[in-house]
């Protein structure tokens, strides 16, 4: 029974939920979007791919068009290996409620729900691991979290924005297959994740097991690094093999494709000569405050600490697809397929970790009280 209690044990949670229902809903109102506004919330692949192949899905559900080949999309095609890409989102439960024409102006209502996932499992993710930092930090560093640049830069492809939802469980499953032998566990999410893209979502699935491996071997006694390294192996192999209904048709019908644009930044511009600044600003913010708390954290923390080492090497791995992008750019003077932005639900993930450290450390040097109430 919810009790007022509850409501008070967990009102940090409703505090985040309305900043962040807040920030939206002014975002869309000063976008002059639906029904504040003429405008509608998409860009790009929205309106090209996803939005398209969403409304020819709901038509299929209610017999206006068929489930397997369409003359709808691309002059006739079949349609299994599309619609692999673009359904595999709880959230999609939404579209079905509004129902066939009513995509383009559900998606904002979709995104909020989003949006308030995230803010809850950061949050929790930050409650569980750093119960030291007091509650307006912990709200704070949830708040970088959902509105970091993987956000941003996710929203051409709503489905991606799924894994900042499901990275911090991911990484609370791997640390109860440390304690408790549970790979099941692990596998579901790492299925989840395939699930919200399959492309994006293997990369981030892959891109994950060196963090992973790199926390086995430094962190762990050598009498368990093999036990634990096996156990990861077979909840990625449950990941992989679970989704191949998944991934299958959608491999057979994509080489895929991409591009790098966000809905909210475009509704902030204010100026439009300066608009591509004002996008890149806004892409950047949140991940620059946290960024900063690693780099003094990782710059004044015990080198001795093996939790500090491992934070040092997360942090090294997050910057290796940034120079391997740079370095591209300068022999090829392009950037092919955006391969850092693919991996953003990772690195925001590891830079609230980090500086969510450094602040544990900060506070216990200034003698915080983690139980102080707002």
């Amino acid at each position: 029974m919810v009790t007022k209690q509850f409501f008070y044990d967990k009102r940090h949670y409703f505090y985040l939920l309305g900043i962040i229902t807040a920030i939206f809903t002014l975002t869309l109102i000063f976008g002059g979007v639906f029904p504040f506004g003429d405008n509608v919330f998409g860009c790009y692949d929205w309106y090209a791919q996803v939005m398209a192949y969403t409304e020819e899905f709901l038509q299929a559900l209610g017999g206006r068009s068929t489930l397997g080949f369409s003359w709808n999309a691309l002059g006739g095609t079949e349609m299994s290996g599309i619609y692999s890409f673009v359904i595999f989102s709880p959230f999609n439960i939404i579209f079905l409620i509004f129902g066939a024409g009513a995509v383009q102006y559900t998606l904002p209502i979709v995104m909020l729900c989003k949006l308030l996932c995230i803010g809850i499992v950061g949050l929790w993710f930050i409650k569980k691991y750093f119960p030291a930092l007091t509650h307006w930090q912990s709200i704070t560093m949830a708040l970088l979290y959902t509105f970091c640049s993987y956000f941003f830069h996710s929203q051409t492809y709503p489905l991606w924005v799924d894994l900042l939802i499901y990275i911090p469980l991911l990484f609370d499953a791997f640390k109860q297959m440390i304690n408790k032998n549970c790979v099941w566990k692990f596998g579901l999410i790492g299925a989840l994740c395939i699930a919200s893209s399959f492309y994006v979502g293997s990369e981030t699935l892959l891109f994950s097991s060196l963090f992973l491996f790199a926390y086995i071997f430094i962190c762990l006694p050598k009498e368990e690094r093999g036990r634990v390294s096996l156990r990861l192996v077979s909840g990625y192999a449950i990941a992989f093999f679970s989704t191949l209904f998944i991934t299958m048709p959608a491999l057979l019908q994509f080489m895929g494709s991409g591009r790098n644009e966000s809905q909210i930044a475009k509704l902030l511009t204010i100026n439009p000569i300066l608009e591509m600044a004002e996008e890149k600003l806004l892409y950047l913010l949140p991940d620059i405050v946290s960024i900063v708390l690693c780099v003094v954290f990782l710059v004044k923390c015990d080198k001795k600490n093996k939790i500090n080492n491992f934070f040092m090497v997360a942090f090294v791995l997050v910057c290796l697809p940034l120079v391997f992008q740079i370095v591209n750019y300068a022999f090829n003077l392009t950037i092919i397929y955006g391969y850092p932005n693919r991996l953003g639900s990772i690195y925001s993930f590891v830079f609230m970790c980090i500086a969510c450290e450094g602040l544990r450390h900060a506070n216990d040097k200034a003698q915080y009280s983690p139980q102080k109430t707002i």
